[in-house]
């Protein structure tokens, strides 16, 4: 795990956006690797930061950081991811990937965290603006405030009753992840094996992400993560979901 932006001691800035401990070890552990004949990768946690707790941010890059509203009283306010609408981001993973492209002894190089937090609402107008949903007569016209709101329950609530809003939500933030993996990929010129670690339950739609899109954008190698199958029968309904949703050698 190489490119992380977390901050547990000191700070880091739009000039420093990873730990810089990390850093410094990734050519020497390669090198290390290379000489015993190992290959060797590293990844970078794409909109993830550490700690996980807001009240860090501001010891974090100057970053938009995505954002939740309180189904209580409305108040909207910062979680611990990156948005997926910042632009700086893109940059400085791209800048890591570079980095990880000039050096001979890395082999390949990864993503985790490559899509949004929960909530994400700071997404909601241009969501609604590009995507063919249904909305409320005078949506545009709406304080911010109230238009977060009633996307937050359309998805959040009404996933089951209005399940073509809640996957058109999650189609706008696959195609917005996978777009960035691709611009990552070209800003950087990274022609070395890309894997990247994705949810494994409904192959990830339910948090932003789709295996085919990311095939699309340039991904060599997609891993599902199986850390929270609890059983055999979780394990094989799985897998058949998978299979819906796949044809052989699409990714």
């Amino acid at each position: 795990r190489g490119a992380v932006t977390e901050v547990y001691r000191g700070r880091l800035d739009d000039n420093t956006p990873f730990n810089p401990d990390n850093l410094r070890q990734i050519p020497m552990v390669a090198a290390e690797a290379r000489r015993r004949g190992l290959r060797f990768g590293t990844w970078a946690a794409a909109y993830a930061t550490y700690p996980p707790q807001a009240s860090a941010n501001a010891r974090k890059p100057n970053y938009l950081f995505a954002k939740d509203i309180s189904r209580r009283t409305g108040a909207i306010y910062d979680l611990d991811f990156v948005s997926l609408l910042e632009p700086k981001r893109v940059d400085h993973l791209a800048r890591f990937f570079a980095q990880m492209q000039a050096d001979p002894n890395v082999d390949y190089v990864g993503l985790d965290y490559m899509r949004s937090d929960r909530g994400g609402y700071e997404m909601v107008d241009q969501f609604t603006r590009e995507m063919p949903v249904k909305l409320p007569e005078g949506f545009f016209d709406w304080p911010q405030q109230r238009r977060w709101s009633y996307v937050a329950g359309k998805v959040e609530r009404e996933w089951q009753t209005d399940p073509q809003f809640y996957e058109a939500w999650n189609w706008w933030r696959a195609h917005t992840g996978a777009g960035i993996v691709a611009a990552i990929r070209e800003k950087a010129q990274l022609t070395k094996p890309l894997w990247i670690f994705v949810l494994s339950w409904w192959h990830g739609k339910q948090h932003g992400q789709d295996p085919v899109m990311f095939t699309d954008a340039g991904v060599s190698v997609l891993c599902p993560m199986l850390y929270q199958v609890p059983n055999r029968a979780h394990f094989d309904r799985m897998v058949k979901d998978w299979g819906d949703y796949l044809q052989a050698g699409e990714v």
